[in-house]
């Protein structure tokens, strides 16, 4: 340096968020954003576990900036201090699977009485 200069620093205040969730995929990460930065988070609503449960997203509960609690798999608030968002799942029996596995039984117990009875008539009928 051979003369004097001039330097200007400008602050930004900003405030960590903290996301969890045990299952799905989330749209942010924990991490650092601008004071009055909006945050727009959101979970995926269900999760395959086996081929007759799934985890699915029952809503949140968050502290700091974020609202206390909130049932659906997204949400919308603005920080202005340090917060967190905790993503709440629940197991559930898939329907849809096991009705179909349930009809596929039935309909194999149905088609075996028929081709046990249709083989045995003769058998089962009463002498006249």
């Amino acid at each position: 340096m051979n003369t004097p200069k001039t330097a200007n620093a400008t602050w930004v205040t900003q405030y960590y968020l903290n996301v969890s969730s045990a299952y799905g995929t989330q749209s942010l990460e924990n991490g650092w954003f601008n004071a009055s930065s909006n945050i727009n988070e959101d979970v995926t609503s269900s999760v395959p576990q086996s081929i007759i449960t799934e985890q699915v997203c029952t809503g949140w509960t968050g502290t700091g900036s974020a609202p206390a609690t909130g049932a659906n798999t997204n949400l919308y608030f603005t920080i202005n201090q340090p917060s967190s968002i905790t993503w709440n799942w629940q197991s559930q029996i898939i329907y849809s699977t096991v009705s179909l596995i349930m009809g596929a039984a039935l309909i194999t117990a149905i088609i075996g009485l028929s081709i046990y009875l249709l083989r045995n008539s003769q058998k089962l009928r009463k002498p006249r």
